[in-house]
């Protein structure tokens, strides 16, 4: 009975990963599809749903920052980046530069247009 058990593992590990792989790149087309759209919840979702699934990358974790942060600018509140989106934007910034330290994009958009929109956020 347990080397059925056993066995029933060994076999559903290498499914779940091709599961998960198939995820993660439905995902981030999906994300990709949305950011470029304008919808910036969805393709924060769709790239949340990739990380999950344990791709994450620097680009995955660039581009999400960009969607946290185009969602914050987007707000429906009277202040933008009222539901924590720069923070969250930031930190994502953050992970794809440990991850790729020679990206120079999230290196700008950390450096320059983040903390321009939060010094803008802390005066209102």
């Amino acid at each position: 009975m347990a080397l059925v058990a056993v066995a029933c593992v060994a076999v559903s590990t290498p499914l779940r990963a091709a599961d998960n792989k198939t995820t993660a790149r439905a995902s981030w087309e999906a994300g990709i599809e949305a950011y470029n759209a304008k919808e910036y919840a969805e393709a924060v979702e769709a790239f949340e749903t990739v990380v999950a699934n344990d791709y994450a990358s620097a680009e995955v974790y660039y581009n999400l920052a960009n969607a946290y942060f185009k969602m914050g600018q987007q707000s429906a509140s009277s202040r933008p980046f009222a539901g924590g989106e720069l923070g969250r934007a930031v930190l994502n910034y953050e992970r794809a530069l440990k991850l790729d330290p020679t990206l120079a994009d999230a290196r700008y958009n950390l450096d320059k247009p983040v903390w321009q929109q939060f010094l803008l956020y802390m005066r209102q």
